[in-house]
């Protein structure tokens, strides 16, 4: 029962933590100038590849999940195997 709540207050704090990381960027970028240019640069860069990143685990796991059932389906019988 304690762990559950030690992940609720873990995941509360992550997503205060991440808040807290957005309006400093927010903060920064609305100061304009090269700090502001290199933060976006940053942003787009981490995003691009978080992206390719999800990409490649979505397909990871759905090929996965092809070969899981391609190995349970239940084989055919030809007309030779009688």
């Amino acid at each position: 029962m304690f762990g559950i709540w030690l992940a609720v207050a873990e995941g509360t704090l992550l997503g205060f933590d991440a808040q807290r990381v957005i309006a400093l960027r927010a903060m920064k970028i609305a100061a304009g100038g090269s700090s502001a240019r290199s933060e976006v640069s940053r942003m787009v860069t981490e995003k691009v590849s978080a992206g390719a990143e999800a990409v490649a685990i979505l397909t990871t796991q759905l090929l996965n999940l092809n070969l899981l059932f391609l190995l349970s389906a239940p084989q055919k019988q030809t007309s030779t195997e009688r």
